[in-house]
């Protein structure tokens, strides 16, 4: 009897080993957005997710330049879209509208997804 007894209390305190992984995705780690210069991996544009103006590739001066927060699933932070640079008011708006359909791949330091400040040019 006290055998049973004790064989139940080890295997009541005895912790689980542990399970498949199945998370493939880095964890989420910072809320605290960061520069592409802080970051391991820098948020990326999806090309296949435009509609209107678009992010262009960097030029040496851009004359609409834009900048926002990536959040950890990629997506383009509304509230954080400003204008840095400024030379067609018209197209600017439109990106602005735009931008809520922008997907990015998110940036990635250690082996955390973390939100990244983004600037860029815009281009119809």
């Amino acid at each position: 009897m006290l055998g049973t007894m004790m064989a139940l209390l080890v295997m009541s305190v005895t912790p689980p080993g542990p399970g498949p992984v199945l998370a493939t995705q880095p964890p989420v780690c910072a809320e605290q957005q960061q520069f592409d210069f802080e970051v391991d991996m820098p948020a990326r544009f999806i090309g296949d997710t435009v509609s209107g103006p678009h992010p262009t590739a960097a030029t040496a001066n851009p004359a609409n330049l834009v900048q926002f927060v990536v959040d950890t699933s990629g997506h383009v932070m509304p509230n954080t879209f400003l204008a840095l640079r400024i030379s067609d008011s018209t197209l600017v708006k439109d990106a602005r509208a735009a931008a809520e359909g922008w997907r990015y791949t998110p940036a990635v330091s250690g082996e955390c997804k973390v939100p990244q400040l983004v600037q860029t040019p815009v281009a119809r």
